[in-house]
């Protein structure tokens, strides 16, 4: 989840800075977390099945 921390940083300055949320924050925040998304579910398919 190291990945969301820019998002996570662009919330916290909305929260708590005061910074506005524009469409464009709204837009490359969900396409980094789709991102991080698809790279951790293409990691867990190519993880082997554990042996029994």
């Amino acid at each position: 989840m190291q990945l969301a921390v820019p998002v996570v940083a662009a919330v916290g300055g909305v929260l708590l800075l005061g910074e506005s949320l524009t469409p464009r924050l709204v837009g490359a925040g969900s396409a980094l977390l789709c991102g991080v998304f698809l790279a951790l579910l293409a990691r867990q398919r190519k993880a082997p099945a554990p042996s029994r």
